[in-house]
């Protein structure tokens, strides 16, 4: 049997930082996991993780999961909590405008026993104090201000209630790889002129194709292909998956373009541009938050402050993929 979600003050209004809404288009595109654990034996790790922690804790556990996006730990706890037959009431809470049940479909109707609150900040939660009897996060926390979001952790914990944290480390192969995307992105965002040839091809073709006449069109395709030449030069030495993938959707609009009006047509480009452009912010952020050791101290410093011991820090190290997580498990004091 499962305890009923903890209940929540009202909702407040959605951030309007930038930084918060660049994850909502993430989370709507049924993705489960977040930036750095879209990997088989990395999600198999991390689920592990979480099932080790839902048997440390009681029956009708109440658990807060912070910076949840699609509920991938709440998720896995509550997997474990089913097989143990321990019926935990399950909250999870991000900044980004979040809805698990509905866009992460595979999981849907586990999701929907768990109570999702979005456009919420870590450091100003909706609960009430000594709520939950543990709060986890994973590849979360470290996006938002620790000094606050410790102290909001402390607060709603029992005493003696436990925090798992597993954040995403310096030296991770998953940011060499990112670096290599963000690269591609930021020269096909800022130096290549694929979107701005794009667009005016699209608006030439429009014109020539409904005046009709048969006259040729073939100079505004080679004016594109010209420029798709250009950008796959540049990365003719590395991977260059970032460019193919908006390469392969910009010629798919192309290919549609008679069955879109042209305003769509444009439309569509743009929107592409917007989702390139929130995915280098993305990227960006993940990379500036990761921890080293100075950073992991950080985090344990702050945790004590607002009376939380640390009673274990360790990487989780997967394979080929190295240390894929810092594992922090804590207890607040008495």
């Amino acid at each position: 049997m499962t305890t009923a979600p903890p209940s929540a003050a009202p909702p407040l209004a959605p951030p309007d930082d930038q930084k918060y809404r660049i994850w909502d288009g993430y989370w709507r595109d049924s993705r489960l996991h977040s930036l750095g654990a879209e990997n088989p034996e990395v999600e198999a790790a991390l689920d592990k993780h979480w099932h080790l922690v839902a048997e440390l804790l009681p029956p009708q556990a109440c658990i807060l999961d912070i910076a949840c996006g699609n509920g991938a730990a709440a998720l896995a706890i509550a997997k474990a909590g089913h097989q143990f037959g321990k019926g935990f009431a399950i909250a999870g809470i991000d900044a980004a405008s979040i809805e698990p049940a509905r866009y992460a479909i595979r999981h849907g109707e586990l999701l929907r026993t768990i109570q999702f609150h979005g456009n919420t900040r870590m450091d100003e939660l909706p609960f009430k104090d000594g709520l939950f009897d543990a709060v986890v996060s994973q590849y979360g926390i470290e996006y938002g201000d620790l000094a606050r979001a410790t102290w909001e952790v402390s607060r709603v914990l029992k005493p003696a209630g436990i925090v798992s944290i597993l954040a995403m480390p310096a030296t991770s192969s998953v940011l060499e790889v990112a670096r290599t995307k963000v690269k591609q992105s930021q020269y096909i965002m800022s130096e290549s002129k694929l979107f701005d040839v794009m667009l005016v091809v699209l608006q030439a073709l429009h014109h020539v194709e409904s005046a009709g006449g048969g006259r040729d069109t073939k100079q505004y395709l080679d004016r594109f292909n010209g420029e798709v030449e250009r950008a796959m030069a540049r990365f003719a030495k590395v991977d260059s998956d970032m460019v193919i993938a908006v390469v392969v959707a910009l010629q798919r609009i192309l290919t549609e373009r008679r069955n879109l009006d042209i305003t769509h047509q444009i439309a569509a480009v743009n929107v592409l541009r917007k989702r390139m452009a929130d995915h280098v912010a993305r990227t960006d952020a993940m990379m500036r938050s990761a921890l080293g050791d100075a950073g992991l101290n950080g985090l344990k410093r702050r945790l004590h402050e607002a009376g939380i011991s640390v009673q274990e820090s360790k990487p989780v190290s997967v394979g080929q993929h190295g240390d894929v997580a810092w594992r922090v498990s804590a207890r607040k004091g008495d």
